[in-house]
């Protein structure tokens, strides 16, 4: 008898706890150089001034982003596992030979031979309902490579980059649970992850996932955007006031500014990508002249806007007390030494003058 089989959820969870991983390791490789050379965010076209730190600092991280790829790659086969496991765990022996006997002493399945990886995306398109797309399939069998370099040799053979890498990220999430939603998954896990258990009344996980929230759309291209959540990123977006209390700390909604949900065609349900669950609202201009807004809570959420987040009768300064969601929202590097493109300027004409002296 084969005792302690895996679990198909159990498998599943696991990869996606190592995705996010992943994604936030490559948020905090961008946010350690925007902060410090907020002129020229590694997200956008690097202005010709700062190419060569760039290129420099890129080399720098190549390590960090290789063990990076391990994480990625092992999500991967987690998930594969997941799938195989979800029409029966012991399609995850096929091959590999079982220990018989006799004696009915119990097997334990953690001690048993699984699948080899490589064989992991034939075995899933063989046995499972749903086929992986080719396109995972070529992705897979290149950061299994690249991952086996770095696990074997101590360097991947390719230089990788880190925007590239959080596209690619998104491809996964599509192709391997083209059913699941991002945002929400990103939420649960964050309520597992080992930081969740130092919320106190300043922050919580919810909280820190919706601050980072601008930041993660921001390094989504339109076409990746619109696949994962089904509008496009220009398209006007809301806040649901039932995900902010949920997130909200003992300071109140303060900060809780990310827009999370859009309104259905009918005008008067918002729908949100993180509970996702529908609200009602209602037709009514917002008192904040800066927002002027006409989506406002209904029920529980009574005269709370749905753009800004003011509550009807309260007071209010018309400033705007929102969060950026930027990458600066990560734990980054000290701040000490910002530089801008003045800085940067002045130090190329001091190189350039004692080289002429």
């Amino acid at each position: 008898m084969i005792i302690n089989l895996p679990d198909a959820d159990a498998l599943t969870e696991t990869a996606l706890r190592l995705y996010f991983d992943a994604w936030d390791r490559l948020r905090g490789i961008l946010a350690d150089w925007d902060t410090r050379i907020p002129d020229a965010p590694l997200a956008k076209p690097i202005p010709a001034l700062w190419k060569e730190e760039v290129e420099a600092y890129l080399d720098d991280c190549q390590a960090d982003l290789q063990a990076i790829i391990a994480v990625i790659q092992q999500s991967n086969e987690l998930a594969l596992k997941a799938k195989l496991c979800a029409v029966s765990p012991y399609l995850l022996l096929l091959e590999n030979p079982i220990p018989m006997s006799n004696d009915p002493k119990p097997l334990d399945f953690f001690d048993l031979k699984t699948i080899d990886a490589q064989k992991l995306p034939q075995a899933v398109n063989t046995l499972c309902a749903t086929p992986l797309p080719a396109t995972f399939l070529t992705r897979f069998d290149g950061l299994r490579k690249v991952r086996n370099r770095y696990t074997h040799l101590g360097h991947a053979g390719a230089h990788l980059y880190p925007i590239k890498m959080m596209h690619s990220l998104l491809d996964q999430f599509l192709e391997l649970w083209p059913d699941r939603d991002w945002l929400s998954d990103r939420i649960r896990v964050a309520h597992h992850d080992r930081a969740a258990g130092f919320g106190d009344k300043f922050w919580n996980p919810a909280y820190g996932v919706l601050q980072m929230w601008s930041g993660d759309v921001s390094l989504m291209p339109p076409a990746k955007f619109r696949a994962l959540f089904g509008i496009r990123p220009k398209d006007l977006r809301y806040l649901c006031h039932a995900c902010r209390k949920e997130a909200a700390t003992r300071e109140g909604l303060f900060g809780l500014s990310a827009p999370t949900a859009y309104l259905l065609p009918d005008g008067l349900t918002i729908q949100c990508f993180a509970c996702q669950k529908p609200t009602s609202a209602v037709r009514e201009k917002c008192e904040r002249s800066k927002c002027g807004a006409e989506v406002m809570g209904a029920g529980e959420h009574d005269g709370m806007c749905h753009r800004c987040g003011h509550e009807r009768g309260s007071p209010f300064d018309d400033e705007d007390n929102t969060s950026s969601g930027s990458l600066a929202t990560l734990l980054t590097l000290p701040q000490s030494s910002v530089r801008t493109a003045e800085t940067r300027r002045q130090e190329i004409v001091r190189e350039s003058l004692a080289n002429h002296q």
